[in-house]
């Protein structure tokens, strides 16, 4: 799935986590060099920091599957992946041994999200994160930079290591600062809605 979403350049750029030769460090400084630019323009930015909320365990089973076939993945293996954490029956582990009573199982509205440990689980994240980010990007909100030097046109909706993600609105043409606060408003109302839409929600607590 990864191979593929490689080969067909169909993740975020501002995706960085469970992918191969990013790190979070480099996402970190990605970060600074965006505000050492705004300084340096005198331009107005705005930066909303969130985190997702239990991210794997509320991912509801028709986004993922929408998500990875988009990204080639065949359908028998999505019907293995997916009847198996539907079907699994949990029981509570304590230090006296497991509960006698458990949950889950073949019941008539199935469980969802894809379980903490799973190791398609970061993946799997970075296949549904990635329209979201795409969304914001498409509706042209984020950050709008030109290089000094090349004069390259550098856009991006924000920056983002697996669930956590830093939406972040900025122009070089030096806007108002009350039209970066309406943008970062307008894309945190769309990444939230993406997030929603999946099963998802932001945490109040971690959002700055």
């Amino acid at each position: 799935m990864m191979r593929n979403a490689k080969i067909h350049r169909t993740l975020a750029p501002e995706q960085f986590g469970s992918r191969k030769n990013l790190q979070a460090i480099d996402l970190a400084v990605n970060k600074v060099l965006t505000n050492d630019i705004l300084c340096q323009l005198k331009s107005p930015g705005a930066i909303c920091a969130n985190n997702a909320k239990s991210c794997y365990d509320l991912i509801v089973h028709p986004s993922a599957v929408l998500a990875m076939r988009r990204q080639g993945v065949p359908e028998s293996v999505m019907t293995c992946l997916f009847n198996t954490l539907q079907e699994v029956k949990h029981q509570v582990r304590m230090a006296f041994g497991d509960l006698d009573t458990s949950f889950g199982g073949n019941e008539v509205i199935p469980m969802h999200g894809i379980c903490q440990g799973n190791g398609a689980g970061p993946l799997i994240w970075a296949v549904i994160s990635s329209p979201i980010l795409d969304i914001l990007r498409n509706k042209d909100l984020g950050t709008f930079l030109t290089t000094a030097i090349t004069y390259k046109a550098i856009r991006f909706s924000g920056f983002s290591f697996v669930d956590d993600t830093d939406i972040q609105t900025a122009r070089s043409n030096q806007e108002m600062w009350q039209e970066v606060v309406h943008g970062l408003q307008t894309s945190m109302n769309h990444w939230e809605g993406g997030l929603r839409a999946c099963g998802g929600a932001i945490v109040p607590s971690k959002t700055a």
